[in-house]
This record gives C-alpha cells, structure tokens and sequence, in this order.
C-alpha cells in the first residue's frame, strides 16, 4: 500500500503563510491571516483521508506553560485550533521521546505530560509505550491485527528534534513519497530505511501542494529512491 509523508506539518504551517503573505503583498500577518491557514491546512488533510494511501505527520513539539511559566503540557508545534484539529482527524497521534538508558520510544497513550491517541479495536489497543525500532509497519500491525480488509493509516508523529522522527516515518514499506520541506532527509540518506523511498525536496508552499497532488493521481510514488524537486507552481 502506498505512503506520503509530509516532513515537517510544522513547517508546511510556515510555507502557507509565506505564500499568503506573498500574494498579499505584506510582511507581517493579520490575525485573518491564521484563519486562512487553518483551514487550508485542515481541507488539505481531510481531502488526503480520502484516498488509499498511507499519510504520515510529523511536527517539532512546542512546550504549554502556566501564568507563571510553568511547563503544563507538551503538544505538537502548530498554529492556533490546529494543535486540536489535526489531532482529532487523523487516526494515530504519537508522541516521540527519549526514555531511560536512551532509548527512543513512541507512545500514542496521553499521559500528564503530553497528548496522544490511537484508534483500533478493543483488542488491539496498545497498552505500553513502543520501541521507535519496530517503525511504521510494526505501529500498523499491531493496530490492525486481525483485520482483514486493506485499512490505511493516518498518523501525526511528534516530538523534539533529532529524537528521530523522520527516520520513523521512512519506515513505511512498499511505494513511498517522502515530501521534505525542511531539509531532515539527510538523517534517512544512509539509515537503512525502505529503499523504495522516492525523496522530493518541497521548499515552498507550491511545490509541496503540487507533489501532494501527484502522489494523489500516482504519478510519483514508486519511482525508486532517489532525490528529486517538485515542479514549483503547478498546482
């Protein structure tokens, strides 16, 4: 089944301003401005849970903080009613960190500490926290376990950089489009991930919307790994 990651939603979120900026003709948001990115950004993900694809998230985390500056939660980085829309779209939100002994690990349980969730049936919910080494396809089987008509998935992973979160969303297998508009493919280059990865560098608003698209009609996925750019402009 094939998969698109989108490398980083945080930094998509910052793409679309650009270019509503650009078309405005002004340097600094208004606070219309943040609506309009809101729900571009929500329109685009639900449309992309409407085809038989995989879609893979991922999001630099950002502290919440009390009155008195006080850390009170973790949530993912993103702009204004995003940080509680995407979430409730998507079917697996996780949370990426470091644990004892430094070992990487994914949880998609909430805690005091940060949110996270995962939908599946009763028998597959997932009690403990993962190994980040079991990747995508272990998070899938376990979710999906039983099931026997063709399900995809739909996932937001978060947390603090070089915890490992774009090595984590490479490990989809079969046809994956890896869209990366913030330069974290260097970290996959040599990790051992699928090699059927198809890499395309998307450094503004444009070029990622135009490679969502052909991935959306198939004219990307599986062309083999490789390092490619998407065709600004055309959307």
């Amino acid at each position: 089944m094939e998969t698109l990651v989108l490398d980083s939603l945080t930094r998509f979120s910052e793409l679309m301003m650009d270019d509503v900026l650009a078309k405005e003709r002004r340097t600094k948001p208004l606070w219309a401005d943040n609506g309009t990115v809101i729900a571009k950004i929500k329109k685009i993900i639900w449309d992309m849970q409407g085809h038989k694809i995989n879609t893979i998230f991922t999001a630099l985390e950002k502290e919440i903080t009390d009155v008195a500056g006080g850390i009170i939660g973790i949530r993912p980085a993103l702009l204004g009613q995003l940080v509680q829309a995407v979430p409730a779209i998507l079917d697996v939100v996780g949370y990426m960190y470091i644990g004892r002994g430094g070992t990487r690990m994914l949880s998609v349980n909430p805690s005091s500490k940060w949110y996270a969730k995962h939908r599946t049936i009763r028998t597959n919910h997932i009690e403990t926290d993962l190994s980040i080494d079991e990747g995508f396809e272990g998070l899938k089987t376990r979710l999906l376990k039983g099931l026997e008509v063709p399900i995809t998935l739909n996932v937001l992973i978060y947390g603090p950089p070089g915890v490992g979160k774009t090595t984590w969303a490479a490990t989809a297998s079969g046809k994956t489009t890896y869209v990366d508009c913030e330069g974290g493919a260097l970290s996959i280059s040599n990790s051992g991930v699928n090699s059927g990865v198809k890499i395309i560098k998307a450094l503004s608003y444009n070029e990622v919307i135009s490679t969502i698209k052909g991935v959306v009609r198939n004219e990307f996925l599986g062309i083999g790994q490789g390092m490619g750019k998407a065709e600004s402009g055309k959307e």
